[in-house]
């Protein structure tokens, strides 16, 4: 998959670095459809484009190649909450076989095994968290309304994601 994927990904960081390009918007979304395929492809995405986004994202003045940068991001977030939500609903109890007469003791063993193995899933997003969750913060107090809606849909993303945020990160996205 990486030999398969990495020209498109240089070739949409490219067009990146130019948002106002005619392909920045179609970069975007071709990254956010890559980053949706599956964990490793996700994974391959956020380690090949996040520090260059930020670093883009420092260095661009304007709100359109920034709110375009917000965008992205909010793409991987969301992706990477479907991944999850994906993975999650997929862990069932059924073909599962329990041995004796106590059947509720294995099931309660089961589910309590189930749980723990769903709390132990991390986010792909899990080494970029407290950058992308500051920007989408950050961006809550933009001059433009589009650039705070992008935000508010990443934070909501961020937030749907078992164990990404703490508590408290939780709690101050929502008294902003």
């Amino acid at each position: 998959m990486v030999a398969f994927a990495s020209p498109i990904l240089l070739e949409c960081r490219s067009q990146l670095q130019e948002p106002e390009s005619k392909l920045g918007r179609e970069s975007s979304a071709a990254l956010g459809a890559i980053a949706s395929a599956s964990d490793p492809a996700i994974t391959l995405v956020l380690e090949t484009t996040v520090t260059f986004l930020f670093e883009q994202y420092s260095k661009k003045v304007d709100s359109g190649s920034r709110k375009l940068i917000l965008q992205t991001l909010c793409l991987f977030s969301v992706a990477a909450e479907k991944l999850g939500r994906d993975f999650s609903e997929g862990v069932t109890l059924e073909g599962t076989f329990v041995f004796c007469a106590t059947r509720s003791f294995f099931q309660g063993l089961q589910v309590h095994f189930l749980m723990t193995l769903l709390d132990d899933v991390k986010s792909p997003l899990a080494p970029y968290k407290d950058a992308i969750f500051g920007l989408f913060v950050e961006s809550l107090g933009a001059a433009d309304p589009s650039m705070r809606k992008t935000a508010l849909q990443g934070l909501g993303s961020l937030i749907a994601q078992r164990n990404l945020l703490l508590d408290n990160e939780v709690t101050r996205s929502t008294k902003i």
